[in-house]
């Protein structure tokens, strides 16, 4: 999502207009918005993406444009007592801490939007008092994530999450467009014509080869989730062994515990280890009494992003 909102930033310095970034930069309680999370505004005051899901947006876009005709960034907190109930703030009773800038630095700029198209993890490193910038490695993060320390911010850069699908059925078309709105990368992968055609996935690539073969050249990182949702042991087994065999950070497989328990056997016979089979979630999905492709679709996406948010 945020990588959406950074390309929408830079879309618009291209069109010539001023810009400035809000970014989130601490939070407490039950603050709506993720350390790290940005808003962009123009000097006409539209604005995309969000820091706190709207109950403070209104006033961040006061201040960036305040920032842009200063050239002054501020840092800001907000929260909500029970008797500031009608002034800005947080309705949820957490705290935010946002740092808003006016951007101009193309430097910068150039260099994330490469980073971004390269799929590599970096770090801007922001300082909170004169808002100046540097390019850093992971290596300069305590943990892996965006963090404030000290009178800096340090904002990870990561690649967007991917998802492989093999096979084109139908809870495959459900999921797909819902992947979509998150902007993360699809591939699919099914050699039978018949299942993936243009009117079944309108605008999608498409891998009409062995899920195997595929998902060896498209090198799976953490970042990746593979689903096999084929039900059809000739493609979903050996695509299941080539995700076992990779970095993919989610491997899911459809069927019942009947039918997995009859796929450990099979994968068990092919020499897939204990510890890799284990690596696959089956059934798949959160167990939320999901009927029909839809539901099914809204499951397997709901225990992917939990995978990924290190929720287990």
């Amino acid at each position: 999502m945020e990588q959406a909102v950074w390309q929408k930033l830079f879309s618009w310095l291209d069109e010539g207009r001023g810009c400035a970034v809000a970014t989130v930069t601490a939070n407490w309680g039950s603050a709506p918005r993720q350390v790290g999370a940005i808003m962009i505004i123009d000097d006409k005051g539209n604005f995309e993406g969000s820091v706190s899901g709207g109950c403070v947006d209104g006033d961040v876009v006061y201040e960036a444009l305040d920032a842009m005709k200063t050239g002054t960034p501020r840092l800001r907190d907000y929260g909500i007592t029970n008797d500031q109930a009608w002034q800005v703030g947080l309705a949820c009773g957490g705290q935010l801490e946002v740092f808003i800038e006016a951007w101009n630095d193309s430097a910068v700029s150039e260099t994330i939007k490469e980073g971004q198209a390269a799929s590599k993890s970096f770090v801007l490193k922001k300082s909170l008092v004169d808002g100046k910038q540097s390019l850093e490695s992971t290596e300069s993060l305590d943990r892996l994530k965006s963090q404030k320390m000290g009178e800096h911010f340090y904002h990870l850069f990561e690649p967007e999450p991917r998802l492989i699908v093999v096979g084109g059925v139908h809870i495959s078309q459900a999921l797909i467009p819902m992947v979509r709105e998150f902007n993360w990368g699809v591939e699919l992968i099914d050699p039978r014509d018949s299942y993936v055609t243009e009117e079944r996935f309108p605008a999608m690539s498409i891998h009409r080869r062995w899920p195997d073969e595929v998902i060896s050249e498209l090198k799976p990182n953490p970042k990746t989730a593979i689903v096999a949702l084929s039900h059809d042991a000739k493609l979903d087994d050996p695509a299941l062994i080539a995700s076992v065999r990779s970095e993919a950070g989610y491997i899911g497989a459809l069927g019942s515990k009947r039918s997995h328990a009859k796929r450990v056997e099979r994968l068990s016979e092919a020499g897939v280890s204990h510890d890799e089979i284990e690596k696959i979630s089956a059934p798949i999905g959160l167990d939320i009494g999901a009927m029909g492709p839809q539901e099914i679709a809204v499951s397997i996406l709901a225990e992917i992003i939990r995978t990924f948010r290190g929720r287990e």
